[in-house]
């Protein structure tokens, strides 16, 4: 008996925005370009490879605890196109299992010629309006305290602060959830930026 596949939107679209299911053949050097240049906000952490990318989506990708009891056909990532799918590549939004004890976490990068004009938003929106009703109840959202931009999108989206989590083992992030979720500490949300190796 073959598991239930979930059987995510291949594109979403929004007023200024499409937002188009990740393509291992085609995306994974707009996603390295994308990931690099926003290597500011932990300058430590080594320049994204390749192989790195794939062990992160590797590891991200939803286990059945947290899809609804379904079997996601990989990541939940999608890259955001300016306009329609033939449009720039100016980001990704995606929804990630860093640990199967916290709920997924809804995250957004915006390449920085972009940034600033509310598309981060406005493809997260998208993203977490969609997955809810899919019929997601729980999503999360973490960034570093330091990183105003996106804590603003995060409250924007409607989720609500629910302390701190312990990222890498050192360092400690801001924790979102919808409401109505139980908060976080960083004794008890802890995680591998990079996930649990799958």
């Amino acid at each position: 008996m073959s598991p239930n596949i979930a059987m995510f939107a291949p594109i979403i679209h929004t007023e200024r925005l499409t937002l188009r299911r990740y393509n291992p053949e085609t995306d994974n050097q707009f996603l390295i370009d994308l990931l690099n240049s926003s290597r500011s906000q932990l300058p430590t952490d080594p320049a994204w490879e390749i192989k790195d990318l794939l062990r992160l989506y590797r590891n991200i990708t939803l286990s059945p605890q947290n899809c609804l009891g379904l079997t996601p056909p990989g990541p939940v990532s999608y890259i955001v196109h300016l306009g329609d799918e033939n449009g720039e590549l100016i980001g990704n939004v995606g929804l990630a299992e860093r640990s199967p004890d916290v709920a997924p976490d809804i995250g957004y990068a915006i390449m920085p010629s972009h940034r600033q004009k509310g598309y981060a938003t406005e493809a997260a929106l998208a993203l977490k309006d969609y997955m809810i009703s899919f019929g997601f109840k729980e999503m999360t959202g973490f960034c570093l305290p330091t990183n105003e931009p996106s804590n603003a999108i995060l409250r924007k989206l409607g989720f609500e602060t629910a302390g701190e989590a312990l990222v890498n083992g050192k360092v400690i992030v801001n924790a979102y959830v919808l409401p109505g979720m139980k908060h976080c500490t960083a004794e008890k949300t802890r995680f591998n930026r990079m996930g649990v190796d799958k």
